[in-house]
């Protein structure tokens, strides 16, 4: 599917607001790949990044029922985080509905609220650059964004740190994923994994 006809068709399943926002993060997107001088292919960032949020506007009971149809086994975890949802059900809508099959952008989109080993640089970017982009606004932020422009993972681990001290001090579940996204990349620094 050409981008111009993938935007036509993600715009039409957003709010106004989400569009918007969604058009933020794929200009963050493509910033964050140039300033950090990136080999990923514009088209796979900028599908990945419209792609994102298309299940975001979804009520949860229909977000469930597309798990269910597309065959995603939610996780407990997922349950008592509903709002982390809209990424795996994007990803599968992505698949069976724009018939995406390029396992990094499913991975990108599917990762983008909570993260996760083993991440894929493109999966770093979407999740970063949509914590980053310009419309957000919030203690904290213009130190992760000048970080972005350096040093990628160094980015995604302040983006998860606001996110987990946000998350404690609401009294809020946390996604078990991201406390394990958070400690791979912090063993593979530190190379205590293979």
């Amino acid at each position: 599917m050409a981008l111009e006809e993938l935007k036509a068709k993600v715009k039409g399943l957003l709010s106004r607001r989400r569009w918007d926002h969604t058009l933020r993060v794929v200009e963050m997107s493509l910033e964050m790949v140039a300033s950090l001088q990136l080999e990923i292919e514009p088209s796979k960032v900028e599908t990945a990044a419209l792609l994102h949020d298309c299940a975001k506007d979804l009520p949860l009971g229909e977000q469930l029922k597309k798990a269910g149809h597309f065959g995603i086994v939610l996780t407990s975890s997922d349950l008592l985080c509903p709002s982390t949802l809209h990424s795996r059900v994007g990803a599968g809508m992505a698949q069976h509905e724009f018939g995406i099959r390029d396992a990094d952008i499913l991975q990108a989109i599917a990762l983008h609220t909570t993260g996760g080993p083993r991440m894929s640089p493109l999966a770093k970017i979407i999740f970063v650059a949509d914590y980053i982009e310009p419309g957000r606004s919030f203690p904290g932020l213009e130190k992760v964004r000048s970080l972005a422009k350096k040093e990628l993972n160094g980015a995604v681990l302040a983006c998860m740190e606001q996110t987990l001290r946000y998350l404690l001090q609401r009294g809020d579940i946390i996604h078990p994923r991201m406390i394990a996204a958070r400690n791979y990349i912090l063993a593979t620094e530190n190379h205590t994994l293979l």
